[in-house]
């Protein structure tokens, strides 16, 4: 679902807590499971490609890569959807594509956060302030400008409430 970033969102707990589910998923769709015996396929895909490298480091050079196989253990080759490798390669351009819309929500976190709340600086609002004193005035003595100013506030203060604006 699109989103509205504004910077009180913790994305990168966002992004583990999505790759987890998307993970999880990946483990469910591997295989046709027709019975409820237990397989290792989630432990083993979360090991290997969640966990990080520690883990398949030290678990690569003991008993090699689990995922360099055609098959699952202790699954029928009939029953395997998606072999070990091909999960891995999946994972592998699953994290590139998420990568990039991560960079994206960060960058514009930054943005909100940095532009959000800023007022123009002193010197500014004195600039504007002497130079538009003849422009206040005229719109202080003259009763229509007033009025049509009243009812301007009162149009965008109606359009903020109904757009729920903040």
């Amino acid at each position: 679902m699109p989103r509205t970033w504004t910077g009180k969102e913790d994305v990168c707990a966002i992004a583990e807590e999505a790759r987890s589910a998307a993970l999880k998923l990946l483990s469910v769709l591997a295989v046709i499971r027709w019975d409820d015996k237990p397989d290792r396929i989630e432990n083993i895909l979360t090991s290997t490609l969640l966990d990080g490298s520690v883990e398949s480091k030290s678990s690569s050079a003991s008993s090699g890569d689990p995922l360099a196989s055609t098959s699952w253990e202790e699954v029928h080759p009939k029953h395997t959807l998606i072999t070990p490798a091909q999960c891995k390669s999946v994972w592998k351009q699953f994290q590139s594509e998420t990568e990039f819309t991560i960079t994206q929500v960060v960058s514009t976190q930054q943005a909100h956060m940095r532009g959000n709340g800023r007022l123009p600086p002193p010197w500014a609002m004195v600039a504007i302030t002497v130079l538009g004193f003849d422009e206040i005035m005229m719109l202080l003595r003259n009763p229509i400008y007033m009025f049509l100013l009243f009812v301007g506030y009162l149009l965008v203060r109606a359009l903020i409430v109904q757009l729920d604006i903040g």
